[in-house]
């Protein structure tokens, strides 16, 4: 008996896909902290454990590459458009500004109440590799794997929902960033159907560009944490935040208007793209 359930070869794809990455650098940090602990390795530079996840997502670019470079030749055919790359770069500046109070909804409802933060102690070499790591290396192969490759096997059976539940796992994925929280599974799920608007919209690049200005936005903040949390605090949820806010939500809201026409017109993902 034959029985078609709708999406559900391609959900088992993506599953397994996205089950692949995580079983491999799970697998990978937990052989170097058994490792470790088993064995004598204070000889080692502490600088090496800062390798073991850009390898595995160089290693992951370099598979998807090659796949889809053999199906479809070069990804990326046709010229830089510096007018999309402004509209990519203000998207990511506004969408920050929308997702802060997602990220601060307790300080909103309870009081604000300003976080310990101490020093970062890391060296110049450290802090360059976790920043090509989380801007470069994790915005490349997250764009690769669940638009190129993930909402590309939805073209054929619905891409509105091969948009909706590749965000579903892009929002899982992210369980396993030591600062998660329930709000990183709604701002990592709207982030996601952004990014593949813009993938739809435009093409791989614009998506890649996207993700990598939003990440340099993060890292920038997350380096500057005493500055971000300072301005928060002198702000203090009152009406200038808020009117901040509001400008960079109504900025946000314009550019994903600018989007949405395509989003409700979505048809098979052209190979172009």
């Amino acid at each position: 008996m034959n029985i078609n359930i709708p999406y559900l070869k391609p959900v088992i794809y993506s599953i397994f896909a996205v089950a692949l990455y995580l079983c491999t650098l799970f697998t990978i940090s937990y052989i170097f902290k058994f490792a470790i602990s088993r064995f004598d390795f204070s000889n080692i530079n502490d600088l090496w454990i800062e390798f073991i996840e850009p390898s595995v997502y160089l290693t992951f670019i370099l598979v998807l590459l090659l796949v889809n470079v053999r199906k479809e030749g070069f990804l990326i055919k046709k010229n830089i458009s510096l007018k999309t790359v402004v509209i990519v770069l203000l998207l990511a500046i506004s969408y920050r500004v929308f997702e802060d109070p997602i990220f601060r909804i307790n300080l909103i409802f309870e009081g604000f109440d300003k976080p310990e933060i101490f020093a970062s102690a890391n060296s110049l070499m450290v802090n360059l590799i976790r920043a090509v790591n989380i801007i470069i290396l994790a915005s490349v192969f997250e764009e690769l794997l669940f638009r190129k490759t993930i909402l590309n096997l939805f073209k054929k059976e619905g891409v509105r929902f091969g948009i909706l539940f590749s965000s579903f796992l892009f929002a899982i994925i992210h369980i396993k960033n030591p600062y998660f929280s329930y709000s990183t599974l709604i701002t990592a799920f709207i982030f996601s159907i952004i990014a593949s608007m813009i993938y739809m919209k435009y093409n791989l690049l614009y998506s890649i560009l996207f993700h990598i200005f939003y990440n340099s936005i993060w890292y920038a903040l997350k380096l500057n944490s005493e500055l971000y949390w300072t301005t928060l605090e002198y702000l203090n949820f009152d009406y200038r935040y808020w009117i901040i806010y509001g400008l960079g939500t109504s900025f946000f809201v314009l550019l994903i208007w600018k989007l949405l026409p395509n989003f409700y017109k979505l048809g098979i993902i052209s190979n172009s793209k």
